[in-house]
């Protein structure tokens, strides 16, 4: 899946490795713009935004269900990106005022 990063060698591929590498690459100041940080940002957000169901939550991955572990992962890593935009955040706000 582009954009997704997997959890380790063979493992799955969801929201929890797009948080986890971008929390990293934050962490290391790694996410300024080269061409580097393009190539591991390159189709996250996009991910992110498929990941997004219908109720307004995030999934682990899409056409999975809602979560809030992962609801929290995707739009922190979007926020990371600075493509928060790419999510219906009206929805997003919905169904986390209803948990």
């Amino acid at each position: 899946m582009p954009g997704a990063i997997a959890i380790h060698v063979n493992g799955e591929m969801d929201m929890r490795g797009v948080y986890c590498a971008l929390v990293c690459a934050d962490i290391l100041n790694l996410l300024d713009g080269s061409e580097k940080a393009n190539q591991l940002t390159r189709g996250m957000g996009d991910f992110i935004a498929t990941c997004q169901t219908y109720e307004g939550g995030i999934s682990c991955a899409p056409y999975g269900e809602a979560h809030g572990g992962y609801t929290f992962c995707g739009l922190a890593a979007a926020m990371l990106l600075k493509e928060e935009s790419k999510l219906n955040l009206d929805r997003l706000l919905d169904w986390l005022t209803q948990r």
